[in-house]
């Protein structure tokens, strides 16, 4: 897997008159490391989440087997979470602005995550 990062920076000085003499970066060195298997057997799926997209806000989630140890999580498409709770089959985002959201349902071992669109 190829993962890129792109940096930028800007070194102000106040001892410098001109805006872009100073400092300049031209190396950056990015190392993986394995730190032994924090996290293990992560299994990512998505469920199937009706309506979606929904024109009222409001989504239903399924079943899951001890949906008390799970939690669900929100995010709007700036990665603002709007909502953090126990798992529940129901969400309404009516009071939220109408677009794509991405939610995350996790037990800490199964993760669900997928996308939602309220129109």
């Amino acid at each position: 897997m190829l993962v890129v990062f792109i940096f930028r920076f800007r070194f102000v000085s106040d001892s410098i008159p001109e805006l872009f003499a100073g400092w300049m970066i031209d190396s950056i060195k990015v190392v993986e490391r394995n730190f032994g298997g924090l996290v293990k057997n992560i299994k990512k799926h998505s469920l199937t989440v009706s309506p979606n997209p929904s024109y009222s806000g409001s989504f239903i989630f399924p079943i899951l087997e001890n949906e008390e140890l799970y939690k669900i999580e929100i995010y709007n498409l700036l990665g603002e979470q709007v909502i953090s709770m126990p798992y529940g089959h129901s969400i309404d985002l009516s009071r939220y602005a109408k677009g794509m959201y991405y939610y995350k349902v996790s037990n800490g071992i199964d993760y669900y995550a997928g996308k939602l669109v309220y129109e």
